[in-house]
C-alpha cells in the first residue's frame, strides 16, 4: 500500500462522522497458551470462567493541528494518565492497538514507501519500529501481533522472536474486494483465531463517506484466520454475517473462545454481537443507538467508548447492558479524537 493511500483513508473518518449527524464532528495468544482470554483476567471465580476487572486506561489520539498526540486515558475519568509520544502529519488512523497488559500501544505510521508499524513502550514512550504494514492487532497474551499487508495478506508476528508468518487470503475475496484498511482486525478469547473485514475496494472511501445517510446493506463478510501454537497462520475462511452491513467496527469479546462485536453505522448505529459457530455465525443485537460514532470496547465487551453531541462532540463512555447504554457519563469534552484503542 502507497503512502499517499493513506491520507484518503485518514480524512475518511472525518467525512463520515460528517455524515452521520448534522454538527457532529470527528477528525479522524496464540492457542495453547496459559493465559487464554486475555492479560487483564482476574482469578477464576468458582464456576472456573474468567473474570475481568476494569481496564486501567485506554488508548487515545488526540488530533493537535497537522500532528497527533498519543496518550494513556482513564476510563473512569478520561484524564492523561500519560503521553507516550507526539507525531506530526506521518500519524495515520490506519491502526492503533494497546496491548491487554497496559505495556505498549502500537500506531500506525506513513513511512518513506510504505505504512510502518511502530510499538510505543508505555513505561518510557520508547519508540521501535516492528514491521511495515497497517492494522496492527494483539493477541490476547501479548505474545503475537496481526497485522496486513498489501490487498489480501494477513502477517501474524512473533513479537519476542521477531519470526513472521503469511497468510494470503486473496481466493476468498472478490475481484473488487480488500481486506478492510480503515478497521482494526480482532483478536478472539482463546488467541487461536483473529478477525479481519472485508471491504469493497471502489467504494471503500466512498462507503464512509456516504454510508450514514444510507440504508445499512443485508450482510458483512469477515475472514477468520486460525493460527497456530507457534504463530504460524494454518487456515483461513470467509465468513457471512446476516443482517449485519456496513461495519465499522470490531472487537472481540476475550470472556469466550469465540465471540465478536460488531458495530456499524447506518441510518442508526447498531452493535451486534457476533458468535462464531463452525464456519457460521449468529448475530444477537444489543444496541440500536442515534446519532454516536462507535469508537471502542474493552476487552470483556462490557463498556463501550463512543463519540457524541453536535457543536461540541465528546467522548463517552457507559456499559452495555439490557438493550441499553447504562451509566454513560463524558469523558473527554470537545473531543477531537484520531482513534481509540482498549
Amino acid at each position: 500500500m502507497r503512502a499517499g493511500r493513506v491520507l484518503l483513508g485518514c480524512l475518511s473518518v472525518a467525512v463520515t462522522v460528517l455524515a452521520l449527524a448534522v454538527g457532529l464532528l470527528l477528525v479522524g495468544g496464540a492457542g495453547g497458551s496459559s493465559s487464554a482470554y486475555g492479560a487483564r483476567r482476574a482469578l477464576l471465580g468458582a464456576a472456573g470462567r474468567p473474570g475481568f476487572v476494569d481496564p486501567r486506561s485506554f488508548a487515545y489520539v488526540d488530533q493537535v493541528g497537522v500532528g497527533a498526540r498519543v496518550e494513556l486515558r482513564s476510563p473512569r475519568t478520561g484524564r492523561v494518565v500519560k503521553l507516550l509520544a507526539t507525531f506530526g502529519r506521518e500519524f495515520t488512523n490506519n491502526g492503533l492497538a494497546l496491548s491487554n497488559d497496559d505495556r505498549e500501544v502500537y500506531v500506525t505510521l506513513i513511512g518513506r514507501r510504505n505504512l510502518r508499524i511502530e510499538q510505543l513502550a508505555t513505561s518510557a514512550g520508547k519508540r521501535t519500529f516492528v514491521a511495515d504494514g497497517w492494522e496492527p492487532a494483539v493477541s490476547p497474551n501479548g505474545r503475537l501481533l496481526s497485522y496486513i499487508e498489501g490487498r489480501a495478506t494477513v502477517v501474524v508476528r512473533n513479537l519476542s522472536s521477531g519470526v513472521t508468518h503469511r497468510i494470503n487470503v486473496a481466493g476468498l475475496l472478490g475481484r473488487s474486494e480488500a481486506l478492510d484498511e480503515l478497521a482494526a482486525a480482532a483478536w478472539l478469547g482463546d488467541g487461536s483465531e483473529v478477525v479481519v473485514m472485508v471491504t469493497p475496494i471502489a467504494v471503500a472511501v466512498a462507503d464512509r463517506a456516504g454510508g450514514a445517510q444510507a440504508d445499512n446493506k443485508s450482510s458483512a463478510s469477515v475472514i477468520v484466520v486460525q493460527v497456530g501454537a507457534r504463530g504460524r497462520p494454518v487456515e483461513a475462511n470467509r465468513v457471512e454475517l446476516p443482517g449485519v452491513g456496513d461495519l465499522f467496527r470490531i472487537s472481540g469479546d476475550q470472556t469466550t473462545p469465540r465471540g465478536l462485536l460488531a458495530a456499524r453505522l447506518g441510518r442508526r448505529t447498531v452493535v451486534d454481537r457476533v458468535d462464531l459457530i463452525g464456519g457460521r455465525a449468529k448475530v444477537t443485537r444489543l444496541l440500536s443507538l442515534s446519532e454516536v460514532v462507535p469508537m471502542a470496547f474493552d476487552p470483556a465487551g462490557h463498556n463501550f467508548l463512543y463519540v457524541a453531541g453536535d457543536l461540541h462532540p465528546a467522548l463517552w463512555i457507559a456499559r452495555i447492558t439490557r438493550g441499553r447504554l447504562a451509566g454513560a457519563h463524558r469523558l473527554v469534552r470537545n473531543a477531537d479524537v484520531g482513534a481509540v484503542s482498549w
